[in-house]
């Protein structure tokens, strides 16, 4: 497999970030503390798609595989709401494994403490559907899938309210998409309500 370009050949590739845009915030130094013992899972299971909802994410994740591709990018997910599926559909793409670094289903909130580094404080206080929690979840994939020097461009992370019940004071539908690059970070929130 040929090695990953460096930060600032990838940021001179036509159509890349610029590398001097805000840069991610670092990672928590240090393990993360143990979960404490009040702590619940953090969401119900995600809704069934329709045939045609899931034709649609196949192609748009094929279209994001074929950019990623081009670009030479790498790129890691952490999934709550998703469970997984995000990282299924991209490993469906032929040729994905010269970008996609792997992924990390962190449902529960210790899991999301304990292997991406999510602030205990923040999931205690406003809970798992929360545009920060999303970013901090795609912080913490981006360091955990660090090869070598060579950190991961791209990831991307899920949380959010499945339903049919509200979920940490946010409506069902209410979804939350942390994105965290070499050249910044963005919280999206989606309403499928």
């Amino acid at each position: 497999m040929p090695e990953l370009p460096e930060p600032a050949e990838v940021a001179a590739r036509e159509g890349a970030p610029h590398p001097d845009a805000a840069p991610a915030q670092p990672h928590p130094a240090g393990p993360p503390a143990q979960p404490h013992p009040a702590e619940a899972p953090a969401e119900p299971h995600p809704p069934a798609e329709s045939h045609a909802d899931a034709n649609r994410a196949s192609a748009r994740t094929r279209e994001l595989a074929g950019v990623l591709l081009e670009a030479g990018l790498s790129i890691a997910v952490a999934e709550s709401l998703t469970g997984g599926a995000l990282a299924a559909e991209l490993v469906r793409v032929p040729g994905i494994s010269a970008s996609f670094r792997g992924g990390i289903v962190a449902y529960h909130n210790t899991v999301k403490h304990n292997l991406l580094g999510v602030d205990r404080e923040l999931l205690l206080d406003r809970g798992a559907v929360d545009p920060e929690v999303a970013l901090q979840m795609a912080r913490g994939a981006r360091e955990a899938f660090t090869i070598g020097e060579h950190g991961t461009d791209i990831a991307v992370s899920t949380t959010g309210a499945a339903g049919p019940d509200p979920s940490d004071g946010k409506a069902a539908g209410t979804v939350y998409v942390g994105i965290s690059t070499l050249w910044g970070e963005k919280a999206v929130e989606l309403d499928f309500r």
